[in-house]
């Protein structure tokens, strides 16, 4: 048989079994090739109406298609055919000159349905050709919102459509946000919408706000006026808690190969904390595996666990060190608390290496002057009349358990101390001593300093 002929003969069958069952005497139609696989069904309903159309291999009518439109490929050719890869099920194609669109609409009728979704290329609105869009078409209270389910119809991320303030808010198991991002951490559910507001105010807008129970975070902008938006972090508590305060923690992690004091623990390394109570900022490691410590004034520094016990807690820093040279290079003060419990400064002056030999010059510290001379300077003038009198012939100095009513203990050697033109306190071997008397001053043995 010529292949004209053969090809004939199949539009001729296919047009008799439409035909037969357009009569009402079949209400399944087979749509087969002449060999053993059949490519589409059609089950009309009653009077004459398409109620379903399957496209690939329907084998009984128990396998009759499952939606108004079913493609099945499962027992098609593994191979696909000439024209299409296997696997590719489904396909549209437009122009790019307009906006290619699939529409679900709902309603009593076509005529009066009205479009609840859709999925669109770009043409318009700043859109290119490349641009793939989906939108919540549905207006008015309670709809227009894009929403994203999984498994168990929990919804994970909402998208808030024309509803005034929340318009275009996203909620991330929140069904109702309250900031432009709303991370709720409550459990997932069909409808999640946690009863907490964990300390949301009505400026929190502009960010992110993250809330687990009666606890949040936002980080974003605040309005304060034209032109005037403060970047903020926010954090709250529920004061009433047993289990409190929830603090503001800073912690560092690093890979899961590295070792725990790097970061790499479970629980990584805290570098610093802000506790809600008086705000006391803490920096250094408050948490371990056995206690968690709140900072115990407005500012308190933990000493570094891995550093040796002089190294400095604290640095003030007029120039840095060159990154050239070794360590401790610079202008800058140290200070720390000795193991036993001493205030330790340490100014130095560390600008260059001179053949191949620091340059470590200790400096001064000056009370109530700029520019001191000597390892610690003290300026009294500078004392007001409510604190005593100041000027010359007062050191600034004052020792409580030391005046003129302390016991006296004999000069233990032939020298007193003295002060030089500059003010320096120097020891002046065979002098005397003339007076018990100290006014704000340093009395050794009798005599005045």
């Amino acid at each position: 048989m010529k292949p004209t002929v053969y090809y004939k003969l199949v539009v001729f069958n296919l047009f008799l079994l439409i035909g037969y069952s357009n009569l009402g005497f079949t209400q399944v139609i087979d749509l087969q090739t002449n060999g053993p696989e059949r490519w589409g069904r059609i089950n009309p309903a009653a009077a004459s109406n398409v109620q379903s159309l399957g496209i690939g291999n329907f084998t009984s009518p128990a396998n009759s298609p499952k939606a108004v439109l079913h493609v099945n490929s499962i027992l098609l050719p593994p191979s696909g055919t000439s024209q299409f890869t296997a696997g590719q099920l489904f396909r549209t194609d437009g122009s790019s000159a307009i906006t290619n669109t699939w529409s679900m609409f709902t309603g009593a009728s076509a005529a009066t349905s009205t479009e609840k979704g859709a999925i669109f290329t770009g043409s318009f609105n700043n859109l290119t050709p490349n641009d793939f869009c989906m939108r919540a078409s549905t207006t008015g209270a309670g709809g227009g919102d894009l929403v994203f389910y999984t498994q168990n119809n929990f919804e994970r991320m909402r998208i808030k459509g024309s509803q005034g303030p929340q318009d275009g808010f996203i909620g991330v198991n929140r069904r109702f946000p309250l900031s432009m991002i709303h991370i709720d951490g409550a459990a997932p559910g069909p409808n999640p919408n946690s009863t907490f507001q964990a300390g949301w105010r009505i400026w929190m807008r502009v960010g992110v706000f993250s809330q687990w129970d009666s606890d949040g975070l936002f980080v974003g902008l605040k309005d304060e006026g034209v032109n005037r938006k403060d970047a903020v972090i926010a954090w709250s508590d529920d004061p009433g808690s047993s289990n409190g305060p929830d603090y503001l923690r800073f912690i560092f992690t690093n890979n899961t190969g590295a070792t725990v004091p790097d970061g790499g623990g479970p629980d990584g390394i805290e570098v610093g904390r802000w506790s809600p109570l008086k705000g006391y900022l803490g920096i250094g490691n408050f948490y371990n595996s056995l206690v968690s410590q709140d900072p115990a004034a407005r500012l308190e520094i933990l000493p570094d666990p891995q550093a040796v016990p002089t190294k400095p807690t604290f640095r003030l820093t007029q120039v840095q060190q060159d990154p050239l040279l070794p360590a401790n290079t610079g202008i800058f003060t140290d200070m720390y608390t000795s193991p036993s419990g001493d205030l330790i400064i340490l100014p130095r002056d560390n600008p260059q290496i001179n053949s191949a030999t620091l340059i470590n010059k200790n400096r001064f510290v000056g009370i109530n002057t700029g520019a001191p001379g000597n390892t610690v300077e003290i300026n009294s003038n500078l004392v007001n009349a409510t604190a005593g009198p100041g000027g010359t012939g007062n050191s600034g100095l004052r020792f409580t358990d030391l005046n003129t009513s302390s016991a006296t203990i004999a000069n233990p050697g032939t020298g007193v101390l003295s002060v030089d033109a500059n003010g320096d306190v120097i020891y002046v071997p065979g002098g005397t001593s003339s007076t018990t008397n100290a006014n704000n001053g340093l009395s050794l043995s009798g005599t005045d300093v």
